[in-house]
């Protein structure tokens, strides 16, 4: 009989069980830690970014992102409309031939 988790053999199914249970809560503790640490550095930089900024500055940031979005909306929105547009002609042109012949 096995004396703690660490002498133990894994078995065919609950090899990565036994594993998650022989590491203890470091593993679930250490993942927490770095999406924790992630989230820290994220907000921390966001709020320094947009701290040495005025409101003005930060609408016309905003502005400026939106307008970019737009056109690339607009852009791809197009295509769209085109690739249709160009699907719906061969197929009148199929139907066309199929009539003739």
């Amino acid at each position: 009989m096995p004396q703690d988790f660490h002498d133990a053999k894994p078995h065919l199914f609950g090899g990565a069980l036994l594993f998650l249970l022989s590491l203890g809560p470091t593993w679930l503790i250490s993942m927490t830690e770095k999406i924790s640490q992630t989230l820290t550095y994220f907000w921390a930089s966001f709020v320094t970014f947009f701290g040495a900024f005025s409101i003005n500055e930060i609408g016309v940031i905003i502005g400026i992102v939106l307008g970019i979005a737009s056109f690339v909306v607009n852009l791809l929105h197009k295509r769209r409309i085109a690739k249709a547009i160009e699907q719906n002609v061969k197929l009148a042109a199929f139907h066309e031939k199929l009539d003739q012949g």
